[in-house]
């Protein structure tokens, strides 16, 4: 008797957490963190360079971004396997590159490599 209870309270629960979508949701794997470096602030545009090149913009009017500024986005990919449609869901200001020893010779940036 007891074992007849437990299967139809487990099978109740088990249909109440399946109608509310609980179990069925699959997770979205559409967004993820991108660290970028400004490069320029331009009329209210921010360029920002990924560690891989591509160069993200941001429409804002904060003006107090400075070039070497870190700033970390939330990116979504669109569902695709490609970078070039992808869209800046947020962002943020996330520190300044110096502190992180990567400079800039005032045409590219990279790691300064003096310990």
């Amino acid at each position: 008797m007891k074992n007849f209870i437990r299967t139809i309270i487990l099978t109740t629960a088990l249909f109440t957490l399946m109608s509310l979508n609980v179990l069925a949701k699959e997770p979205s794997n559409q967004l993820y963190a991108m660290t970028t470096v400004v490069t320029d602030y331009q009329d209210g545009t921010l360029y920002c360079e990924d560690f891989n090149g591509m160069v993200w913009t941001i429409e804002c009017d904060q003006e107090d971004w400075m070039v070497g500024d870190i700033c970390a986005m939330v990116m979504d990919n669109n569902g695709t396997d490609i970078i070039y449609d992808d869209i800046i869901v947020t962002y943020k200001y996330d520190g300044f590159v110096s502190n992180w020893g990567y400079v800039s010779d005032g045409k590219h940036w990279g790691w300064k490599y003096n310990f």
